[in-house]
């Protein structure tokens, strides 16, 4: 019986930490419908936020460090908050975005590199 306990014990102390729900491994994608070009995501790591972005045609990154809170992804540098439940990002001054789960970086790079190529086909010169 002692086993049972113990094994029950380990199992239920371990709960919090596993729904802990951090998002270091994660990331989302914030596009931008009217100006396609403009859009631009964010992939979390332990300590800090990527964020990948469009310069010309050229795929980059800028990182930041982020905090996270209960209901609220706060991206320091930027002053952009995600909410976490509905994964709109309030960008100040600025409209909010939707942003969406992207399932890895690589993800986030071929979304930019097919914009960026679909755009540099479209100019003239």
């Amino acid at each position: 019986m002692k086993p049972i306990a113990a094994t029950c014990l380990v199992l239920f102390l371990s709960i919090p930490t596993a729904m802990a729900g951090s998002v270091a491994g994660k990331g989302v994608w914030c596009p931008k419908d009217d100006v396609i070009e403009e859009s631009f995501g964010f992939w979390f790591e332990e300590e800090n936020t990527r964020q990948v972005f469009l310069k010309g045609y050229v795929v980059s990154t800028d990182d930041y460090n982020y905090e996270e809170e209960t209901n609220v992804i706060v991206i320091g540098g930027l002053g952009y908050k995600l909410n976490r439940r509905t994964l709109k990002l309030v960008i100040p001054q600025k409209f909010d975005r939707q942003c969406y789960l992207a399932t890895s970086y690589d993800e986030l790079v071929a979304k930019l590199e097919d914009i960026s190529a679909a755009a540099e086909a479209k100019n003239k010169i």
